[in-house]
C-alpha cells in the first residue's frame, strides 16, 4: 500500500519528500477513517499503523459532526478492540498485528481518550429550550451524566471481558489518558470553543475524578496482594499508580480551599490568610500543592485509607535494593510520586482548627509522610554518595525526597518539622523531619553542589529544593512570631509565648547557613581555577540564576540574624585580611581570596535586603570598596575569572 511505503520511506533521505507528501494527502482524503481502520487491521508495518493511529484521530475530529451516533461509536469499540487484541471487527477475531505494537497502542490510547472527550457533550444538559421546568434539566442532566458513564463502561466492561493482566493495564493506562486529555494544559487541539473544554474539565472533575482515583486504589491494592513487590504482577501495580498519581495532579480548581496557613492557626487569625481562596494564595505561594477539597477527606485521610501507598513503597525500595529486579524498580518510582502527591495535600482537605482543636488528621499525616521521607533519605550521605555514583535510583530517591519535603514545608506547621512524637508510632526511629533535611542539606553543601561543575546538576537542584524548604519554614515562623501564638482554648494569640518551632526554627537556620557559607567560600575559591565559570558568556541570565540562588540562602539567614550577620562579617573580615596579606607577599597570587571576596559581595546584600523592596546601594558599595581598592585588582582583570569593578544595586536593577 502507497501509506506502508511512505511511513517507511520517512527514514530515507532520499524519499522523505514524497513520503510527506502522500501522508499528508491521506490525512486530509475524505476516506481516511476506513483506511485508517482497514491499516490497523491487517498491516504488519508498525510505522503504517503508529501513522494510520495519528490519522485516525485526526480524521475522526474533523468529521465527527457529520458522523453519525452508531458510528461515534464504532469508532470507540474499534479502538478498544485492537487495544485489546480481541480483532478488528465484528467478525473476525483474530487479533490485527497491531495489537502487539507498543509505540501504536500508546498513540490508540490517546486517540480513543480524544474520543471519549469528543463524545462527552453529546447528550448536552444545557440544551433546554425556552419554558423548561426543574424537572426537565434534572432528566437532562441525569441523561447526560447516564451517557458519559456508559462510555466509561463499556471500556471497563471490555476490559474484563478480555480477563488478562494485559488488558487490565490498558484499561488503566486508558482513564489516565482521559484525565490528561481533560486537564486544560495537556488537551489536545480540537477546533472547539474554550467553553467546551471547560464544561468537560468541569464534569470530570465534579462527577468522575474521585472515581478514577477510587479504581487505581482498589486495583493497585489488589495488585500488591498478587505478587506485584516481586515483579509479578505484568505491570498492573504500576498503571494503577499512575492512574492514582493522574488524579492528584489535576488541576483542581474552585474547590473553595485555602492553600493558606490552615495547619496552625493563621487562618483562623484576623488579617493572616484572609481571603486566601486558591491554592497559591498565602505563604510560600510558589511551592506546588494539591487541594482537592473536602470531598476527598474520606479517600485519602481517614485511617488505613492510604497507609498502604507508603508501607508499598517502603518495601518496594527495599526489594529492589537488595534484588535489582527492574520491574519492582518501577512500582518504586510509581510508589514515590504517589509519596510525594501525599506530601503535596493542602487546603480544606484537612480539618480546621474549629473542626479539630489538636489537628490531629493533619498531624498523623505529616507524621506518615515524615516516616516514609525519614526511611527513603537516611543515611543522607549514603544517599548523596550513591546519586553521585548513579547506584540504582539513589539520584531520583533523593531530588524526589527533598522536593516532598519543600511541600511539606510550604503547608504544615514548623513546629511539626522538629517534633519526633508526631512521627507514625510504627516508626523504630524517632527522628524529626528537620533532621532529615538538615543532613541532607549538609551532605549536599559537603558533596560540592555549590561548586560550578555542579551547575545544573541534581545535586544542585536538590540543593535549591531543601534551601526553599528552610526558607519556607523561616517564613512561616516568622508570621506566626508577628501574630503571637494561638489558643485554641481562647480563640486568641498570647504574643508572650514563642511560636512553636520558632526556636528550633532559628537554631537550624542558622547551622544551615554557617554550612551553606563555608562550602559557598570553598566553592568560590575553586572557580578561581576555572578558565570560565559560565557567567561570563551567559551574561545577565547567569547573574539572575546566581541571585535566584543567594536569595534563598539569605531568606535561611534572615531567620537567625544574630548567628548569621556576625558570620558574614568575621568572613568578610578575613578575606580582607588575607587579601592584604597576599598583596604584602612577594609571587602570592590572591585569585582565590578575590573570588571569595566577590561572593562575598553578593551574598551580603540579598541578606541585608528583601528581594526587590530596599536597595542598600551605599551599603553594597561600603562591602565592594576594599576589594575595588587593591592594585593587583585594577592591573591583573583577569587574575580572576569574575575580576571587574561590582557595579552597584543601582545599575544592577536592585539588590535582591
Amino acid at each position: 500500500m502507497a501509506v506502508e511505503q511512505a511511513s517507511t520511506g520517512l527514514a530515507h533521505p532520499s524519499h522523505r519528500a514524497q513520503a510527506e507528501q502522500t501522508l499528508l494527502e491521506f490525512r486530509k482524503s475524505p476516506r481516511a477513517l476506513p483506511a485508517c481502520r482497514h491499516i490497523l487491521k491487517t498491516s504488519p508495518v508498525m510505522e503504517a499503523c503508529f501513522q494510520a493511529a495519528s490519522t485516525l484521530r485526526d480524521s475522526a475530529l474533523r468529521d465527527w459532526s457529520a458522523l453519525p451516533n452508531e458510528e461515534r461509536t464504532g469508532l470507540r469499540q474499534f479502538c478498544l478492540e485492537i487495544l485489546l487484541g480481541s480483532g478488528g471487527d465484528g467478525n473476525n477475531k483474530e487479533p490485527s498485528p497491531a495489537s502487539n505494537m507498543p509505540v501504536v497502542l500508546s498513540q490508540l490510547v490517546a486517540t480513543l481518550a480524544v474520543m471519549i472527550k469528543r463524545s462527552w457533550l453529546d447528550v448536552d444538559e444545557t440544551q433546554l429550550g425556552t419554558g423548561a421546568t426543574q424537572a426537565d434539566y434534572m432528566a437532562n442532566a441525569q441523561a447526560a451524566h447516564a451517557h458519559r458513564s456508559q462510555m466509561l463502561a463499556e471500556a471497563e466492561q471490555a476490559v474484563s471481558q478480555s480477563n488478562t493482566n494485559s488488558a487490565r493495564v490498558v484499561g488503566l493506562n486508558l482513564f489516565s489518558a482521559v484525565i490528561t486529555e481533560f486537564a486544560p494544559s495537556t488537551a489536545s487541539p480540537m477546533h472547539l470553543p474554550w467553553d467546551f473544554h471547560e464544561r468537560c474539565r468541569v464534569s470530570l472533575q465534579n462527577d468522575f475524578l474521585k472515581q478514577f482515583f477510587s479504581h487505581g486504589v482498589g486495583v493497585a491494592r489488589g495488585a500488591v496482594n498478587s505478587g506485584a513487590l516481586s515483579g509479578e504482577d505484568s505491570g498492573i501495580c504500576v498503571a494503577a499508580l499512575k492512574l492514582m498519581n493522574t488524579a492528584l495532579s489535576w488541576d483542581f480548581q474552585f474547590t473553595g480551599q485555602s492553600g493558606g496557613g490552615f495547619g496552625f492557626g493563621l487562618n483562623a487569625l484576623p488579617g493572616v490568610g484572609k481571603d486566601s481562596n486558591r491554592a497559591s494564595d498565602g505563604l510560600s505561594s510558589d511551592a506546588v500543592k494539591i487541594v482537592p477539597g473536602v470531598s476527598w477527606r474520606e479517600s485519602l485521610l481517614t485511617p488505613n485509607a492510604m497507609d498502604w501507598v507508603f508501607e508499598v513503597y517502603g518495601m518496594a525500595r527495599e526489594t529492589a535494593y537488595s534484588t535489582g529486579n527492574t520491574k519492582v524498580a518501577s512500582v518504586t518510582a510509581a510508589g514515590r510520586t504517589s509519596v510525594s502527591n501525599m506530601c503535596a495535600l493542602s487546603g480544606d482537605i484537612f480539618p480546621s482548627k474549629q473542626e479539630e482543636i489538636n489537628e490531629h488528621t493533619r498531624r498523623c499525616h505529616f507524621g506518615k509522610c515524615a516516616t516514609s521521607l525519614n526511611k527513603a533519605l537516611r543515611p543522607a550521605r549514603v544517599i548523596v554518595d550513591n546519586a553521585q555514583k548513579n547506584n540504582g535510583d539513589s539520584e531520583e530517591t533523593m531530588c524526589d525526597g527533598a522536593r516532598a519535603i519543600a511541600a511539606l514545608a510550604a503547608i504544615h506547621a514548623p513546629g511539626d518539622f522538629f517534633d519526633a512524637g508526631v512521627l507514625d508510632p510504627s516508626s523504630s526511629e524517632k527522628v524529626p523531619l528537620a533532621s532529615t533535611l538538615g543532613e541532607l542539606t549538609v551532605a549536599l553543601l559537603d558533596a560540592g553542589a555549590l561548586r560550578v561543575e555542579n551547575e545544573g546538576s541534581a545535586l544542585d537542584e536538590t540543593l535549591r529544593m531543601c534551601m526553599e524548604a528552610w526558607g519556607s519554614l523561616a517564613e512561616r515562623s516568622r508570621a506566626g512570631q508577628e501574630v503571637g501564638t494561638y489558643r485554641s482554648d481562647t480563640g486568641g494569640v498570647d504574643p508572650e509565648n514563642p511560636f512553636p518551632g520558632q526556636v528550633e526554627t532559628s537554631r537550624a537556620c542558622a547551622s544551615v547557613f554557617d554550612a551553606y557559607l563555608r562550602a559557598g567560600l570553598m566553592a568560590a575559591a575553586a572557580a578561581a581555577h576555572e578558565e570560565d565559570d559560565g557567567q561570563e558568556e551567559e551574561g545577565k541570565a547567569g547573574a539572575a540564576a546566581l541571585d535566584e540562588r543567594l536569595s534563598l540562602a539569605a531568606c535561611v539567614a534572615r531567620a537567625a540574624p544574630e548567628e548569621s550577620l556576625p558570620l558574614l562579617c568575621a568572613a568578610m573580615e578575613g578575606k580582607k585580611n588575607a587579601l592584604a596579606q597576599a598583596l604584602a607577599t612577594p609571587n602570592t597570587n590572591p585569585s582565590e581570596t578575590l573570588e571569595e571576596l566577590w561572593w562575598l559581595a553578593r551574598v551580603v546584600p540579598h541578606v541585608l535586603c528583601d528581594p526587590f523592596e530596599v536597595s542598600f546601594s551605599f551599603l553594597f558599595s561600603l562591602v565592594c570598596l576594599p576589594i575595588q581598592k587593591t592594585d593587583f585588582y585594577f592591573q591583573n582583570p583577569r587574575a580572576s575569572s569574575r575580576s571587574r569593578p561590582i557595579q552597584s544595586p543601582s545599575v544592577r536593577g536592585g539588590a535582591r
